[in-house]
C-alpha cells in the first residue's frame, strides 16, 4: 500500500522576507506580495522544508498534495520536473517532440520548452474531464497546452 504524504502549509518568500501561503496568494486580489519568490518553504509528517528559488523556477503543488511540478527557467527541452513531496526529484519530463515538426527527439531540442501550469481543459473526444494542465512552446507551433498526469509523468492530450 502507498502512503501519499501531504504537503502543508506551502509558502512563498520574495527577497524582501515577505511570506505567504500559495493558497493565500492564488486568487486573491487584496494579497499584497511583491515576487519575485525565492524561496519555498512547507511541511510534510511534522518536518520542515525549503527549496532556494534562485533560478526563478516555476514551483506549483499537484491537485493531490503529494509533491511539486517545477518548470526551470534553464534553456533546455526537458526543464518539466516532477518533485516529490520533500522537494527530490522524482521525475524529468520532455515534450512530446512528435508535436515539434521536428524528424528525430535530436532534432526537436531547445528553443521548444515548457513554461509552467496553465488552465485545464476537457478533452472534447472523450468527455474527460481536464484537471492539471502544462503550457509549452513549441518551435514552428507557438503555445500548446498538455493535460498531465501528475502521478505517471504522462501527457494525456493536447490542445
Amino acid at each position: 500500500m502507498n502512503v501519499i504524504n501531504e504537503i502543508l502549509a506551502f509558502t512563498i518568500e520574495n527577497a524582501s522576507g515577505q511570506a505567504v501561503l500559495f493558497s493565500e496568494f492564488t486568487g486573491n486580489p487584496l494579497c499584497d506580495y511583491q515576487g519575485p519568490t525565492v524561496r519555498h518553504t512547507w511541511q510534510v509528517d511534522g518536518m520542515s522544508y525549503e527549496r532556494l528559488n534562485s533560478r526563478n523556477g516555476y514551483l506549483r503543488m499537484t491537485p493531490d498534495a503529494s509533491g511539486f511540478l517545477l518548470c526551470e527557467q534553464e534553456e533546455r527541452s526537458d526543464n518539466l520536473v516532477l518533485l516529490n513531496a520533500y522537494g527530490q526529484e522524482r521525475m524529468r519530463l520532455t515534450l512530446p517532440w512528435q508535436l515539434t515538426r521536428s524528424p528525430t527527439l535530436e532534432d526537436a531540442k531547445y528553443p521548444s520548452h515548457f513554461l509552467g501550469l496553465t488552465t485545464p481543459w476537457d478533452n472534447t473526444r472523450t468527455g474527460e474531464k481536464g484537471n492539471f494542465a502544462v503550457l509549452a512552446w513549441m518551435q514552428c507551433a507557438g503555445d500548446y497546452a498538455f493535460e498531465l498526469d501528475w502521478r505517471t509523468g504522462r501527457f494525456l492530450w493536447g490542445y
